[in-house]
Parts: structure tokens; sequence; C-alpha cells
């Protein structure tokens, strides 16, 4: 195993057995246990290893290694997969680490159509509005999330 692949792999086992919430706090740990790298590199390997970094109940942040997944294709928007209705009620898949990133951002972006969302690791379960659930604007407003939000 060389350097790099080394680094990466104890990256990854930091962030999985640690509450990381910045890549400061990050890179003083690979340093201290005698990895020579500066953020830039530090910030290429979170890129590369697809680390998202999610809202906490605490309202901390924390970086998490989504599991089980590739990295997304250029149509996987956010990692998106698919979605479902039934009734009032959208289940969207994503891949594994995506659905709390993905719904922190419909979150942040509100819309009349949704009365909330609970996320979990690759699932987002939404509650549509009961007066408004139109599917068609739903899809329309998902669009938009996945594909023109800024954040």
């Amino acid at each position: 195993m060389n350097n790099k692949q080394l680094r990466r792999s104890r990256t990854s086992e930091i962030i999985r057995d640690n509450a990381i919430g910045s890549q400061e706090d990050l890179l003083k740990i690979l340093r201290n246990e005698g990895f020579e790298l500066t953020q830039a590199t530090l910030s290429r390997d979170l890129k590369k290893m697809n680390v998202s970094k999610i809202a906490h109940p605490d309202n901390s942040y924390r970086y998490i290694i989504p599991e089980d997944s590739l990295p997304p294709k250029k149509s996987d928007a956010r990692g998106f997969l698919s979605l479902e209705f039934s009734g009032n009620f959208v289940v969207i898949k994503t891949l594994a680490g995506y659905a709390s990133p993905l719904a922190v951002l419909m979150d942040n972006n509100p819309s009349s159509l949704v009365s909330g969302t609970i996320a979990g690791r690759d699932t987002i379960f939404v509650v549509l509005n009961e007066k408004n659930k139109d599917r068609a604007e739903f899809k329309s407003y998902l669009n938009t999330i996945l594909y023109e939000s800024g954040e």
C-alpha cells in the first residue's frame, strides 16, 4: 500500500471512528500520526473519497464517508437515484451517505409542497402538504434542488 492509499485509509478510519467537524481537526490528527500533508492535499483526498459534511442534531457539522457507494455519475445529481410516490408521501433513494445533505438542501429551500423531511443514510422520507400535493410540481421542485441549487 503506497503512502496515498495508507493516508486515505487512515482518514476513512478517523472519520468513521470520531466526530470530525473540520479539515483543520482532521489535518491535526493525521499530522500527529506522522502523515506529512497540506490542507490542499487533504481537501483533494476528501473530494476523491466522496466525503460529505452533514448537519448533526447538536447543531454542528460532521464528516461522513459514504459506505458501499461508487462516486456519483454525472446523471446522479447530489447522489439522487430514484423517487416513489404513495399518497402524500414521497420516498427518495440516494447513494449511501447522500440522503442527509439532500434533505438539508430541501429544508433550506422550502416549498409550500413539502410539510417535512426525514433522512437516513440512503433514503429521504418526504411528507407532502395535504392541500398541495401535485406530483409534477414536486418533481419540478426536486429538479431545481438537484440541478440548480447553489449550495
